[in-house]
């Protein structure tokens, strides 16, 4: 065996040319060597993760952002479900016939339950313990709610109560992290 022929070159071309019966029976199989050098340079990471850490602390505030967000909306889901559990509630023969809508509205509402529940973790991970110590009791009064609406309308509705007072701690408590204060989010832009 010439082990000379096994080292690669950068300065010149060294493979070797084909067989003419090869070229005309089989396809072309590259030698293993081949593959050893590198021909283009690596592309540049995205950094999805590490990024933002050293970009001024924007994933901490995107973080915050995003939680508040999925607040809000499980909030909207929660009064909307609420108001057509309260409208049906006395009404069982309305209720049966409204199936569908209240089959549509409670999904809603675990689809914003579930973005909240992601939101809290991703916060847990990246902000504050007083964020997390808040968005956690909002959690477990969105579970409560989430139980109730199995058990009946009267213990959804005084799930979806809690929540609202303990929601309201939460959007003070993002707002103070963000650094946005009433008087400041009032002030014309």
């Amino acid at each position: 065996m010439n082990r000379g022929r096994q080292f690669v070159r950068i300065s010149r071309d060294d493979g070797e040319a084909l067989k003419p019966s090869a070229v005309r029976l089989l396809p072309r199989i590259p030698n293993a060597a081949e593959g050893e050098r590198l021909t283009a340079p690596q592309g540049e990471r995205i950094g999805l993760c590490v990024k933002p850490l050293f970009n001024g602390g924007n994933m901490k505030r995107d973080a915050l952002i995003q939680l508040l967000s999925a607040v809000h909306e499980m909030a909207d889901a929660v009064l909307e479900l609420s108001v057509f559990e309260e409208s049906t509630r006395n009404l069982p023969q309305l209720a049966a016939e409204f199936a569908p809508q209240r089959l549509e509205r409670s999904r809603r509402y675990t689809a914003s339950f579930k973005s909240f529940t992601e939101q809290r973790v991703v916060v847990s991970i990246i902000c504050g313990e007083q964020v997390n110590a808040a968005a956690l009791k909002v959690g477990g009064d969105a579970l409560a709610m989430r139980l109730g609406l199995e058990k009946g309308v009267t213990e959804f509705l005084r799930a979806s109560i809690d929540f609202n007072k303990k929601k309201d701690t939460l959007v003070e408590t993002i707002r103070e992290e963000l650094g946005i204060t009433k008087s400041s989010s009032n002030a014309p832009a």
